[in-house]
């Protein structure tokens, strides 16, 4: 497993994988992942409920956008904690279309719409945000600190 997509230069063997799954994207299948990720991360206790609350609802974010936009025809979903430093982190791989811009975090706006702000609520959210575009997807990886600034 490489971590190297988030900035940690850290050992992978301290690393736990929570969740790793690769699924067909799906009507319902963000809603069953998140069911999973959501009993695996109340589990743990070095998870706060904020931590835990963050990162459901990001990865809800992702996987619904290649659900709704990438035209994948597979997405591996993996949540790993890294006890040794701390972190916990989220990726979202897929293999359909579209290049995936992160905006800056103070890009989240009240407008109208029903879709549009989910790139944008997980880059406020994350302490690290990072795309790696691939021939064939692309996948979105973020991590969280587990100190008190994220109680």
């Amino acid at each position: 497993m490489s971590v190297s997509g988030a900035g940690l230069p850290l050992d992978p063997r301290g690393a736990r994988c929570l969740i790793d799954h690769q699924v067909e994207p799906g009507p319902g299948v963000a809603r069953d992942l998140r069911r999973v990720i959501r009993e695996r991360l109340g589990a743990e206790a070095a998870v706060s409920e904020s931590v835990a609350g963050d990162a459901v609802l990001m990865m809800h974010e992702l996987m619904a956008n290649v659900v709704l936009h990438a035209r994948a025809r597979s997405m591996r979903v993996t949540v790993v904690l890294l006890d040794a430093v701390g972190v916990l982190m989220g990726v979202v791989q897929d293999d359909g279309v579209g290049n995936v811009v992160l905006p800056d975090g103070s890009e989240l706006r009240d407008e109208p719409g029903e879709s549009g702000r989910g790139l944008a609520i997980v880059a406020a959210l994350a302490d690290t945000c990072t795309v790696t575009p691939y021939r064939d997807g692309k996948a979105v990886c973020w991590a969280l600190a587990l100190t008190p600034t994220h109680p």
